[in-house]
């Protein structure tokens, strides 16, 4: 079995903040970002989530081990 993990440093807001999202999403700020993921949005957050991590690695070892 080959699992694929994926990580963001941030930090844990003192209040909420934005609407998008779900979750943790409110009170997560990602390093490098002065919002939440709520206030970024879906399309930034996809982007850089632990979940586009770990999918990114998952591409890569299919891309390496099943190339078309």
């Amino acid at each position: 079995i080959t699992t694929f993990e994926g990580s963001v440093e941030g930090v844990i807001t003192e209040t909420q903040r934005g609407e998008d999202g779900f979750g943790y999403d409110s009170i997560f700020r990602p390093a490098g970002y002065g919002q939440t993921f709520a206030e970024l949005g879906a399309e930034i957050k996809n982007q850089i989530s632990h979940r586009a991590v770990a999918l990114r690695a998952l591409k890569a070892f299919l891309d390496q081990n099943f190339p078309r």
